[in-house]
């Protein structure tokens, strides 16, 4: 009940809820019912249970409503507003379930969480005078240690290679740990890719994400989207949203050699894990080769941090970025193939907005009879290892093929 207590605490209050929803009346009726229940609860410890079913019920079908609407056509055309209510409605029926959790002693803070979780991924944030984020401060309140790891999951994940062989080929330069100006000199302004080595060696996470009883503490109930199929090209790819704990389970525990051929392939990719969980964002540091940009004006430089996690076989196909980009590989390696911005009329993009930064080839198997002009093209491969920072200048083209379970972090900035 103290979890449940505190998290009320620091709802939004009813004027500005009202305010936000304007002439929406359902939405209104919930709101009023909610705030019923939340102060009965507050001054009695009860509730009345046939209030709180109904309110519940009502919650899940303006979500199912609004849910159909956010994934109807691309997320960016999504109007806000629908996001918003969809946050605070949320918020409320996980408010809702905490309650009821409290009220007939069960345990529904994983359900809870799920709906915390769902609005943080597809709402919009919610402030609060003391509190900049609610829903990611309510998760906070409500994520706690799990005291009874497996023992399966108290090794580290076996990575294969993780370190660079001594005779391992590179087609570009790796340079040990370069001034910001000499990167700034030689790569940044002459849009050179390199890779960067002991950049990340005071980083956490080097020593902490490969354990899988570290990512189920902080992740185990928390909700994620995830990528399955060979990749986003792909006619059979989908996406779904799942509990961490079942992903990593599937992909990186359950035994290899008996599921080969049945698993799916799973891939958190390019989602940005480190504000809604931000226990893993202190265990990563902003390169300082980020404070380096193009741009003219005194705004403080956005720095769009990404993660990639997966099993062996995750794929990005070869595409483009607009902006610059390192990407940082904490365990596991990756097949890189890159390609310059002069070689884009030779790598066929797709036409249409969707899939025009994405190439149509295989940049492991090059079908020149079907991609003649292919045979113009300068490629760079290599393998990114454990440890290193690869700097990808904007609309560099680039293919990366995880050769073992991986966890890459990405910083994109202009």
């Amino acid at each position: 009940m103290d979890v449940t207590l505190k998290i009320i605490e620091i709802l939004p209050p009813f004027d500005l809820i009202a305010s936000l929803l304007g002439d929406s009346s359902i939405e209104l009726i919930v709101i009023n019912n909610f705030f019923e229940i939340v102060n009965q609860f507050k001054s009695t410890g009860k509730v009345d249970e046939k209030s709180l079913d109904e309110t519940l019920m009502m919650m899940a079908s303006i979500k199912d409503h609004l849910w159909e609407i956010i994934n109807t056509g691309h997320f960016s055309k999504v109007n806000k507003l629908h996001r918003q209510i969809f946050t605070l409605t949320s918020l409320q029926k996980a408010v809702l379930l905490l309650i009821k959790g409290s009220h007939k002693k069960m345990d529904l803070n994983e359900a809870s969480m799920w709906e915390l979780d769902n609005g943080l991924l597809l709402g919009c944030p919610l402030s609060h005078p003391d509190h900049s984020d609610i829903l990611n401060d309510c998760l906070t309140l409500m994520q706690c240690k799990n005291d009874c790891i497996e023992s399966e999951t108290t090794i580290a994940l076996d990575t294969k290679q993780d370190d660079r062989p001594m005779n391992d080929i590179c087609e570009i330069e790796i340079i040990e740990r370069p001034s910001i100006h000499y990167f700034e000199q030689n790569h940044f302004n002459k849009s050179q890719p390199v890779i960067l080595k002991n950049c990340m060696s005071q980083w956490p996470a080097l020593s902490k994400w490969n354990k899988p009883s570290y990512l189920l503490e902080v992740c185990r109930n928390r909700v994620v989207p995830i990528e399955i199929g060979k990749n986003y090209t792909n006619e059979n790819w989908s996406q779904d949203l799942v509990k961490f704990e079942d992903f990593f389970r599937r992909q990186f525990l359950e035994n290899d050699e008996t599921s080969i051929g049945s698993k799916k392939i799973e891939y958190l990719a390019q989602h940005n894990l480190f504000d809604q969980i931000p226990a893993l964002k202190n265990d990563v540091s902003i390169p300082e080769y980020c404070c380096i940009t193009n741009r003219t004006s005194d705004n403080e430089i956005d720095v769009d941090i990404k993660a990639w996690l997966g099993p062996e076989g995750t794929t990005s196909p070869m595409h483009i970025d607009e902006k610059n980009n390192l990407l940082c590989q904490v365990f596991g390696s990756k097949r890189i193939i890159l390609a310059p911005p002069k070689d884009s009329i030779n790598l066929y993009p797709f036409d249409g907005d969707m899939l025009k930064n994405t190439s149509q080839i295989d940049a492991e198997h090059l079908d020149f009879d079907r991609f003649p002009l292919l045979a113009n093209v300068k490629f760079y491969s290599f393998t990114l290892y454990k440890g290193e920072m690869l700097y990808i200048p904007p609309k560099w083209w680039h293919f990366v093929r995880s050769l073992s379970k991986s966890f890459s972090v990405s910083f994109w900035w202009e």
